[in-house]
């Protein structure tokens, strides 16, 4: 894939995080529940390693510098320093790993599953230490309501690569 193929398919993802961290639905425990985990999965079994996780990462960047690009058109610092800033820095950890796990032609729910787990290891002991939580007390928070949503969120993203990887991974012709 061209260079400049990747930097446009890194910005569609880095659009495609904003786009759906804003379909979310708000929590009691500040956590809300949104899509932006499918666009987390989507760019690192495109992109790869290093582009997916800097187009997530350039999404994460945006909202840090004030972009009102996470849940609830929420943006700044304050926002990844609250409750769920460990698992905005965690997507970044995930595209990563879901994209190197890719390339190493894991299959791409796995892949997925596997990146959603260390998302999940930032954001939870993210809010464990910000809110003073024990494991269990936040895990039953902050992953196992999540759960249900995210396997349908990987399924779909799984079904999308199978359709995309050839367009977006084509040679030039």
């Amino acid at each position: 894939m061209s260079k400049t193929r990747k930097i446009v398919f890194a910005a569609l993802m880095t659009s495609s995080a904003s786009l759906c961290s804003q379909m979310s639905i708000p929590t009691p425990w500040g956590i809300p529940i949104n899509l932006a985990t499918l666009a987390v999965f989507l760019s690192g079994a495109l992109l790869g390693p290093l582009w997916g996780g800097g187009a997530i990462t350039a999404y994460i960047l945006l909202g840090m510098f004030g972009a009102p690009v996470f849940a609830g058109m929420n943006g700044g610092l304050p926002a990844v320093m609250g409750p769920t800033g460990g698992y905005i820095i965690g997507y970044a950890a995930a595209a990563f790993t879901v994209g190197a796990m890719t390339r190493r032609h894991f299959p791409d729910m796995l892949s997925m599953a596997f990146g959603l787990t260390v998302c999940y290891a930032f954001g939870t002991l993210w809010y464990m230490r910000l809110m003073g939580t024990g494991i269990w007390h936040s895990l039953m928070l902050c992953v196992l309501p999540y759960i249900p949503g995210d396997i349908l969120k990987i399924a779909a993203a799984s079904l999308l690569v199978q359709r995309l990887r050839p367009v977006i991974c084509k040679s030039k012709t």
